[in-house]
């Protein structure tokens, strides 16, 4: 299709023994211009063709004529009217009929001429098709795996035993939601993948077209996550609950896969992940551990390992703790207590000839046999 202008070189019809020859000659005829689109096509027994005024001039019908070779042979097709049209006007489209002799395999070719000036305003050949033509395609990926984001080239090809060029139509037809094709159209194009979190499948379907026929091919492309390469923020605290007593806390912005906390001070202490109990289903995660009766002192917590599933390792964060040591007049109370309790059962063992247990708070005598 193009823009032709009808110039003095021109091509001139004529018959010499039953065979249209083109031959070149000088025209004096004016020559419009006139943007003729011409579509050749195989069918079973011959061809078809359908010529379209696509903007210009409109060009009567009597000043166009067809000409057609095959197997040696020549036909010229001309007509003064379409129905009741007598031009081709910009925007309609001729379609004459085509009478050659012609079998399966033989190549055609067609012309279409301005009469006034012998310019040639279109040419093709096809070979005339047939009707045990088959059409073949396959569908190839460069990386049936990508990984995200990043893309992949798709290829196709055909083949028509009747010659003909086939054309190629392309669609995501499952997984449209991470990746998009680059055309629609063509022997090759670029699939690009969005970043996913989870692996994903795309499905891409192909359609070969040839003649009268088509095929279809799918192929599956996976799409998997990027690497996880960063390290889970961690920080640890610690704090002291109660007298001898202590909290550790690690606080994390990914689940852990792996957590190793050393305590150092007066009583040495490594934690593991199942020392822990976990908070939390994300996006944040806490482990808690409590550590009772350790011994007074400052204590430094330091977490040495904290790895995702990844094995990504966000160790490092360290905290530091006073523990206090036990009030000593709350311990001065108690064996008072426990003083006071001695001496009243060995008076009453004295005066009333028995005593009191405490444990199971009844009074015993001489003759029971606690006693």
């Amino acid at each position: 299709m193009g823009a032709v202008l009808l110039v003095a070189v021109v091509v001139s019809v004529s018959a010499v023994g039953g065979t249209v020859v083109l031959d070149r000659v000088d025209s004096g005829a004016d020559a419009p211009t006139v943007d003729l689109d011409g579509r050749l096509t195989a069918e079973a027994g011959g061809v078809a063709l359908s010529l379209t005024n696509m903007g210009g001039a409109t060009v009567p019908y009597r000043d166009l004529s067809v000409v057609v070779q095959a197997g040696g042979a020549s036909d010229r097709v001309a007509t003064e009217s379409v129905g009741s049209e007598r031009s081709l006007a910009p925007g309609e489209t001729w379609r004459p009929s085509l009478a050659v002799d012609a079998s399966a395999g033989d190549v055609v070719s067609v012309y279409a001429v301005h009469e006034p000036s012998g310019e040639l305003l279109f040419e093709d050949e096809r070979r005339v098709a047939s009707d045990n033509d088959a059409l073949s395609a396959s569908l190839s990926v460069d990386s049936a795996a990508i990984e995200t984001p990043g893309s992949t080239t798709l290829t196709a090809t055909a083949n028509h035993s009747g010659g003909e060029s086939a054309t190629f139509e392309w669609a995501v037809v499952d997984g449209g939601a991470y990746a998009s094709l680059s055309a629609n159209t063509g022997d090759r194009v670029t699939l690009a993948a969005s970043s996913v979190t989870t692996t994903q499948t795309v499905t891409v379907r192909v359609t070969a077209a040839a003649g009268d026929q088509s095929t279809t091919r799918t192929v599956d492309v996976t799409l998997t996550p990027a690497p996880d390469t960063d390290a889970p923020a961690v920080t640890v605290l610690a704090s002291s609950r109660s007298p001898e007593s202590m909290l550790v806390a690690v606080s994390s912005d990914e689940r852990l896969a792996s957590l190793t906390v050393g305590v150092d001070g007066p009583d040495d202490e490594t934690l593991a992940l199942t020392d822990f109990s976990r908070r939390g289903d994300g996006p944040g995660f806490v482990y808690e551990r409590a550590l009772d009766d350790v011994a007074a002192g400052t204590y430094e917590v330091t977490v040495e390992r904290a790895a995702d599933d990844a094995g990504n390792d966000g160790a490092g964060s360290r905290d530091f703790v006073d523990v206090e040591a036990a009030d000593e007049d709350e311990n001065e109370e108690a064996d008072d207590g426990e003083w006071f309790r001695e001496w009243f059962r060995d008076w009453l063992d004295d005066w009333a000839g028995g005593w009191f247990d405490w444990e199971s708070n009844t009074w015993r005598d001489w003759f029971d046999d606690g006693g």
